[in-house]
């Protein structure tokens, strides 16, 4: 089995940046709420960032929501490339992954190949 696995669920994700984002860019996503499950299972909303104003970044703003596909690929305790993507089911989860895939340098495609093999939708549980 491959260290590497491929996460996608269904959610509300939410988008956000410091400041107004750019028209062109994207900003971070994350899934609006998260489950944790466990005894007495928890749903912890997605709140913004503490704003630092001795920092260079402005206030960090709600750009969106919407609710979508997403994936990201990850191990049991590490995160690769930043985070969430959004994706118009889960079969384009899969499908846009490999197409990252081929935009990325040959020992870092291998993670991309390796975490398709291992596709796991998550619907609640430990995130």
């Amino acid at each position: 089995m491959s260290r590497w696995h491929l996460q996608v669920c269904e959610r509300e994700f939410v988008e956000w940046w410091y400041g107004p984002l750019h028209p062109s860019a994207r900003g971070h996503l994350d899934v609006a709420v998260t489950y944790i499950g466990g005894k007495i299972p928890l749903e912890l909303p997605f709140t913004l960032p503490e704003h630092r104003p001795e920092g260079s970044l402005k206030p960090p703003q709600e750009i969106r929501r919407v609710h979508s596909w997403g994936w990201r690929i990850r191990t049991n305790d590490y995160i690769h490339d930043g985070g969430w993507h959004l994706a118009e089911s889960k079969d384009a989860c899969i499908t846009d992954c490999l197409a990252m895939a081929l935009d990325r340098g040959v020992g870092e495609r291998d993670v991309y190949d390796d975490a398709v093999k291992d596709v796991r939708e998550y619907r609640t549980g430990l995130w």
